[in-house]
């Protein structure tokens, strides 16, 4: 059945066209362009000259990693090394973000050894790369994907880099439960307190910035003028970047796409799920149990829990490092696009904070304090809501309709708001009470995908989770399910690209939006913070209102009054439903207001 299923899929894939954006470039790479021969501190390199009149080297190695350490720089190399190919991706289940063949979905693909970054820069020959006052401004990418899924060759940057002419650089970090994880044993056992955080994947992240640091000025670009971005996990990586201590000084501007604040704590990642202090399912103690008793080493939960009481933190550590990426992953289920959940970003006290994300945001002296741009597409939720087949009908795994427009609607006001209220409206308030007029916020409203055989995906994704990329990058295939940009739409939609490409570019140089050099139509305003206007600006076509700013903001107080009030939402399990997908384990939880509601019937996590 399983096969047949993947069969389905491929069949569909074929029948429309799709392209996965990680396989952009063509297998047959161009040979190496002589003139792309540069001498950073860790070993020439040679590249491949791109479109928009650019280079671009790949996978370029920044660091090594033995299992759960923190990561090392590389001696440099001696020999010209041809950066002419992507590495490996970071282990994880296959999915679309990584593999055509649905054959390979579910299995785990990848490679521990997959510290890689990639480079795209305006193309200059060996002796005319921009020097001292004429370096270019970086911009570097941490790719989404749940941060256990997704690879940095999964978009192209040679437009980004050529119109906006600066330097993008693209990286792949340990994802998943390589990527984060911690265990009483291996903290006992680290050699420093950065290795014992169980933080691996930020301290990937943080290396590369001190790789960009180190060698970014031999490709033209300047180490004081580095922008880190992201989308969706990525955007989390990036706020995880202002929380840090350890980044301070490594970047000089951040841009968080629809990066919800969410961190993890020690207890919640360590502990059983029956502790005083419960911890999640996917926990180092949950797991280590799970692969226990698979194994054959225990018979049961009980005696698992025995033989882990009398294992010294050696033994454990061990047993624990011997476990391959395809007997450890699969203990960590599948959700969705070859993504899983488990603990991550996880508040260990040295390289990330104690305190909640708004927390820490709102004290200037907990965070690194550079300006911020923040953002979240108008309907996030209605990406995930595909997979909910009480609002959507699919069929064959690729026809989809929706089944309930009312309910469909209502799930997506719901949970769309709440992103933004998390994602973007508390985290401005709280960043622009320390650093008044360096705060900026965007909506974007994009929502005229086009309406094919497959699906009507002005309705179905409006504007979707994710769907801003495609426009900051000029790249019209990749993720997108097929048939969302066609000719009708593309006209539109290449003009409010160069719109926020102008944006994005002008803040990478300048450290503020302002008019996108030139190709914004408004001059983006400064977020405020409450009780003032909330000023953002809205990005959209001519035809739906076009680019400009609005004021509106959304919070977590309101949010729950319209629910509890709201007529519309007449199902008891519904509104119950709604509340426990919006605030459970955030800290806007309140267990006595989800009792109020009528909710005592419906535990949370029966509901999610």
């Amino acid at each position: 059945m399983r096969t047949y299923g993947r069969a389905v899929w491929l069949t569909g894939f074929l029948l429309t066209g799709l392209v996965i954006s990680a396989y952009l470039l063509p297998e047959r790479l161009p040979d190496t362009d002589p003139s792309s021969l540069r001498h950073p501190a860790a070993g020439p390199v040679t590249g491949l000259a791109g479109e928009h009149n650019t280079h671009y080297w790949l996978g370029i190695p920044y660091a090594r990693a033995g299992r759960w350490q923190a990561p090392e720089p590389l001696p440099p190399w001696q020999t010209a090394k041809e950066a002419t190919s992507f590495g490996p991706f970071c282990s994880q289940y296959g999915g679309p973000a990584v593999t055509l063949n649905p054959f390979l979905w579910g299995d785990i693909l990848g490679s521990e050894d997959c510290l890689h970054l990639n480079i795209w820069a305006p193309a200059y020959t060996t002796a005319s790369v921009p020097r001292s006052e004429g370096l270019l401004p970086v911009m570097l990418w941490i790719h989404g994907g749940g941060n256990s899924a997704g690879r940095a060759d999964s978009y192209d940057m040679a437009a980004l880099a050529g119109m906006e002419n600066v330097i993008v650089v693209t990286i792949n970090y340990r994802l998943g439960a390589l990527g984060w994880f911690t265990h009483p044993a291996l903290q006992e056992l680290a050699a420093s307190a950065e290795e014992s955080s169980g933080n691996y994947g930020t301290l990937d992240i943080i290396q590369s910035l001190r790789w960009v640091q180190d060698n970014i000025e031999a490709f033209g670009g300047n180490p004081k003028r580095v922008t880190v971005f992201g989308e969706s996990a990525g955007g989390r990586n990036v706020l995880s970047l202002l929380a840090s201590p350890i980044a301070n000084g490594l970047f000089h501007g951040a841009i968080v796409q629809s990066g919800l604040s969410d961190m993890t704590t020690p207890e919640r990642a360590t502990n059983y799920r029956d502790s005083a202090v419960a911890g999640d399912p996917g926990s180092s103690a949950e797991v280590l149990l799970s692969l226990l008793m698979e194994d054959g080493s225990a018979s049961s939960r009980e005696d698992a829990r025995k033989q882990v009481a009398a294992m010294s933190s050696t033994q454990v550590a061990a047993y624990l490092r011997s476990k391959s990426p395809q007997q450890l992953i699969p203990h960590y289920p599948e959700v969705g696009m070859g993504m899983y959940l488990f603990p991550q970003l996880i508040r260990d006290g040295h390289v990330l904070p104690e305190q909640d994300m708004p927390s820490v945001l709102a004290n200037p002296k907990r965070h690194n304090i550079v300006p911020v741009i923040l953002g979240t597409n108008r309907d996030e939720a209605k990406l995930f809501l595909l997979a909910d087949p009480s609002v959507v009908a699919t069929r064959f795994g690729l026809f989809r309709s929706v089944v309930d427009p009312g309910l469909f609607e209502i799930k997506n006001r719901y949970l769309s708001d709440y992103w933004r209220a998390d994602a973007v409206d508390q985290l401005a308030d709280a960043l622009a009470q320390s650093q008044p007029g360096k705060v900026w916020a965007y909506r974007f409203d994009w929502d005229e995908g086009g309406d094919t055989l497959t699906g009507d995906y002005a309705q179905l994704y409006g504007a979707a989770h994710s769907l801003e990329m495609p426009f900051v990058f000029r790249q019209w295939q990749g993720l997108s399910m097929p048939g969302v940009f066609n000719d009708e739409n593309r006209p539109a939609a290449e003009e409010l690209s160069r719109i926020m490409m102008g944006y994005w570019g002008a803040f990478a140089h300048q450290l503020k939006p302002g008019n996108g050099r030139g190709h914004g139509p408004v001059d983006w305003q400064a977020w405020q913070a409450s009780p003032a206007p909330a000023r953002h600006i809205i990005f959209d076509t001519h035809a739906d209102g076009g680019v400009r700013m609005a004021a509106q903001r959304l919070t977590m107080t309101e949010l729950k009054t319209r629910l509890a009030t709201d007529t519309a939402v007449e199902n008891k399990q519904l509104r119950c439903e709604l509340y426990a997908r919006m605030f459970y384990r955030s800290r806007a939880w309140r267990a006595d207001e989800y009792e109020q509601l009528g909710c005592a019937a419906w535990p949370p996590d029966a509901l999610l």
